[in-house]
């Protein structure tokens, strides 16, 4: 390190002196540096920056400027006690250091964080660490994460996510006055500047009235909140309470803790992507799982009933049966072709919405007079089962603008559900009238539907018994097709159920 000196005069060798002990100061941080100083710089500095030396120290391989300033009074240069003068520098040279050391110390911690965050253990888990690795080291009462999230109708939401507290602090993580908070308009101001980028700081007894009463709750004295963004979105935000004393954070402590802000924020983003490609991968598992499922359903539901109604012509086509007889095997051959006709049905409407060509016509439809066509259709295959079809109905014209086609085969597919999952009881179709939508349901006594599957029983090549020995048949596609014609109609269908108690189908639609 060197010191290049010129034109110093004898009214400023006690400053020469003072620049010495400077340079043992920055030797014990083993940087090169080198200070230009001349008598006339001295002089302009004094008179600019009002009895303060302005140094400039510039280092060796960058071209990035240090400045320090020495608050150096001007009369202390010809002071007649040098020892006071030397005690009373040294002081604010070690206090410069010590500055110096705790931001070096926060940029080492903040560094850790970083490695942390971005590990590929689970998020909450690396965030709740970060948190107390800080926290520990900044000595503040407690740190947290809120998230904000907008809505249509209550404007920004902010709800706590993570925290961390001192020991004898107040934990506020399950406060529940801190989840779904409405921003405005209390917190209005707060919201305001987060979307712009920009920090909320001080001391709580500054802030306006309305955003003092949560504040102080919590005995906040003083806050520092910094944002944080997630691809140019203001996600919600870090914040730092100190309930003793007011608020003395740095301009280099802040922006260090920005950093960790923007830490938080990648580490987020990187969790949400890795979440996605996780179901991503399990969707396309699934998706193939269930594609084997549909073609080995398809396989079963073509060929049954082609080698039926094949078996039977060769049977009809080499032996002269009775005409009973005959009659009876093209009564089977008959059967077999509507199962065959119904899947091909299934497979094109399935092409159909898959391609967006899928069209809807409406008109003017009356609901019980489809509720009883349907009935009357369904009411014989029933029997045969020893069900008991019947209708709830209000014996009124009541008309929706729909698409009639489509309705027919809504209850059809719901229909012939109940039919083929119920051995005993009843199947019951009735709706029900609400100002701005009717809903229509099919109820059954049958088998009932697991819990687990539920959410998933309108996804297409689903069934509740998707084995190779099912004993029912059917190839998974009817109860996804009703979803799609009623997200086509403006309508939702959704389903409760109970195992070995029975199904309600429920289905509405606008009116």
């Amino acid at each position: 390190m060197h010191f290049l000196i010129k034109h110093l005069s004898s009214s400023n060798v006690l400053l020469y002196k003072y620049l010495l002990i400077g340079m043992k100061i920055f030797q014990k941080r083993r940087i090169h540096r080198s200070i230009l100083i001349s008598n006339y710089q001295i002089n302009k500095y004094i008179k600019q920056f009002n009895r303060h030396i302005l140094i400039k120290i510039k280092r060796y391989n960058s071209n990035k400027l240090w400045v320090i300033l020495i608050n150096l009074n001007t009369r202390l240069i010809q002071h007649k006690n040098p020892m006071k003068t030397n005690n009373h520098l040294d002081t604010k040279i070690i206090n410069y250091e010590k500055i110096i050391k705790r931001k070096d110390q926060i940029l080492e911690v903040v560094a850790k964080i970083g490695q942390i965050l971005l590990s590929e253990n689970d998020l909450n888990s690396n965030i709740n660490n970060s948190l107390s690795l800080l926290g520990n080291f900044i000595k503040r009462d407690r740190i947290y994460v809120f998230e904000m999230v907008h809505n249509s109708e209550a404007g920004y939401l902010i709800s706590q996510r993570y925290e961390w507290t001192k020991k004898g602090v107040s934990i506020q993580i399950d406060n529940p006055d801190l989840q779904n908070v409405q921003g405005e308009p209390d917190f209005s101001r707060w919201i305001k500047l987060f979307l712009s980028n920009k920090l909320v700081r001080g001391n709580i007894s500054d802030f306006p009235k309305e955003e003092q009463p949560l504040l102080s709750e919590q005995g906040i004295v003083s806050i520092l909140v910094i944002p944080i963004f997630i691809e140019e979105l203001c996600w919600g935000f870090v914040g730092f309470d100190d309930c003793k004393h007011k608020d003395n954070w740095s301009d280099g402590e802040i922006a260090i803790l920005s950093t960790l802000a923007a830490s938080i924020g990648m580490a987020i983003v990187k969790w949400r992507r890795k979440k996605e490609l996780i179901e991503a991968k399990e969707k396309a598992e699934q998706s193939e799982k269930l594609k084997v499922a549909f073609l080995q359903n398809i396989s079963h539901e073509i060929r049954t009933p082609l080698n039926s109604i094949i078996g039977f012509i060769d049977l009809l086509s080499e032996v002269d049966y009775p005409q009973d007889m005959q009659k009876e095997y093209l009564a089977i051959m008959k059967t077999n072709s509507h199962r065959l006709l119904s899947t091909l049905n299934a497979i094109i409407d399935v092409a159909k919405i898959e391609a967006g060509i899928m069209t809807s016509n409406f008109t003017k439809v009356d609901i019980e007079n489809i509720i009883n066509d349907v009935y009357n259709f369904y009411y014989h295959e029933a029997s045969k089962k020893n069900l008991l079809l019947k209708t709830e109905l209000k014996d009124k014209k009541i008309t929706i603008n729909t698409d009639e086609e489509k309705i027919y085969g809504i209850f059809t597919n719901l229909i012939k559900n109940a039919i083929k999952y119920s051995e005993k009881g009843s199947i019951t179709i009735g709706y029900m009238e609400h100002p701005q939508n009717i809903t229509f349901y099919v109820r059954d006594e049958g088998k009932g539907i697991p819990e687990n599957m539920l959410e998933n029983i309108f996804h297409r090549f689903i069934q509740v018994d998707n084995t190779s020995s099912k004993s029912h048949e059917g190839a998974g596609l009817g109860l996804s097709i009703v979803k799609s014609y009623l997200d086509q109609l403006g309508g939702r269908i959704w389903v409760e159920s109970q195992l070995n108690i029975g199904s309600t189908f429920y289905f509405s639609l606008p009116l």
